[in-house]
């Protein structure tokens, strides 16, 4: 009975593993029954560049954890996190290369202790790992394993990433793979690597870079951006670009377009004579508002910025039409027509998710609520006069927007839900 337990607990453990295994993201259900995508809690990122005339390989480890993650103690008047990351990297047959990092992280806001959207990132360059000989450009297959080890819960992480590895040689042309990067190569002092395999973020600057094994480059290195269409890539961009070619292994850098990269895959490729190298990837937002994943919830909440009358006629449209008056819509209202990222979009669908999270009642949705409406059209409150637990009045509270505008909500039932009563301008 012991065995079987224990042989249970490795194969849950196994199992853990291997779900992980190259997942960038989490795909979460969301209360309306459709999936929305997330960042995983931890992720992590490897990339080999070679330098020199000997081709000495240089590796960059890229590890994210999200804040709620760790248990932070409070010292002060902060908030401090200690944790160990262990990776290792393994072949077939033996272990090549293992190291321990321990971090500590100190914040002032206790909010952000428990946040999922802020991420301790932090990057390695991995010293002492020796790697196959160069020869025949094949890639050689490796597990790298990372464990993140809570010093104040002694909870434990496991993640694993199997990693192909190109071999590179002086023989013959060939290109190293391609890894993305977080920032601008100009302003960058160091490389960032991303701590995702396949997925960038949304509306985040990001380069790509990778080495061609020739020093007297005599023509350009043709990069083509293309974006996935159902099942076929078309270009949206291709670009020349000059190499220094002052050394062995010349460094192939790409900026893409990234503020007009809309949500969805793509594919980059470098090529050179008659060598090429490519990677496909995917744009997500990961901080996307919930009701902007369906087109008839996003509509709902617009009902507060047009008339019933325009409301009504827009609603009858049909999915395709009601997509393409929706994208105008807000277009139109964009203060920065020339990117993908629409700010006020953005920030009125982020103020839905606010307002359901925390106005929410049983039978309606929180923007639906009086408070929900306010919050909708005004944002968050400059102040808040909060009388929910008077003992001489029924509860209420009063909403400030200034010293020009105020909104009154009196909770009339005792039920704790509150409905405005007054939006008076001051003299």
């Amino acid at each position: 009975m012991k065995k079987s337990k224990i042989l249970f607990l490795f194969i849950l453990f196994c199992g853990i593993l291997f779900a992980q295994k190259d997942k960038d993201y989490l795909e979460l259900k969301s209360r309306y029954g459709f999936s929305v995508q997330r960042l995983a809690p931890a992720s992590f990122n490897l990339y080999v560049d070679y330098r020199g005339p000997d081709l000495k390989p240089k590796v960059y480890l890229a590890v994210a954890l999200q804040n709620d993650m760790l248990q932070f103690k409070k010292i002060d008047e902060h908030y401090e996190a200690e944790y160990q990351i262990s990776f290792a990297l393994r072949s077939k047959e033996q272990t090549l290369f293992n190291t321990s990092w321990q971090e500590k992280v100190s914040l002032k806001n206790f909010k952000e202790t428990n946040s999922r959207r802020k991420l301790q990132y932090k990057s390695y360059e991995l010293d002492g790992l020796i790697l196959p000989s160069a020869g025949g450009h094949k890639k050689h297959l490796y597990n790298s394993w990372l464990e993140i080890l809570d010093l104040v819960s002694h909870k434990t992480s496991h993640l694993k990433l199997d990693v192909g590895i190109k071999s590179i040689s002086k023989d013959s042309l060939c290109f190293t793979d391609i890894g993305f990067f977080r920032g601008r190569p100009d302003t960058a002092q160091a490389l960032s690597l991303i701590p995702r395999t396949k997925s960038l973020a949304f509306n985040k600057p990001f380069f790509a870079m990778c080495r061609l094994n020739a020093a007297a480059v005599k023509a350009p290195v043709q990069a083509s951006l293309q974006k996935k269409d159902k099942d076929k890539f078309v270009v949206i961009e291709e670009t020349a670009l000059r190499l220094p070619g002052d050394s062995a292994m010349s460094k192939v850098i790409y900026s893409p377009p990234w503020q007009t990269l809309q949500e969805g895959g793509y594919k980059l490729v470098f090529r050179y004579g008659k060598a090429h190298t490519e990677k496909e990837f995917n744009i997500i937002w990961f901080e996307k508002p919930i009701y902007l994943y369906k087109i008839d919830l996003a509509l709902r909440p617009m009902q507060y910025l047009m008339s019933e009358t325009q409301y009504d006629s827009v609603s009858g449209l049909s999915r395709p039409q009601l997509e393409k008056w929706f994208r105008a819509f807000w277009k139109r209202r964009d203060d920065t027509p020339s990117s993908a990222f629409n700010e006020l979009l953005f920030e009125y669908y982020k103020r839905v998710d606010f307002c359901n999270h925390h106005f929410s009642r049983r039978s309606q949705e929180g923007w639906e609520t009086d408070r929900g409406r306010i919050y909708l059209l005004y944002g968050e409150p400059q102040k808040i006069v909060n009388r929910r637990y008077s003992a001489s009045t029924l509860p209420y509270l009063v909403w400030i927007y200034g010293d020009s505008l105020e909104f009154v909500f009196v909770d009339k039932n005792n039920s704790g839900e509150f409905y405005l009563i007054e939006d008076e301008k001051k003299e």
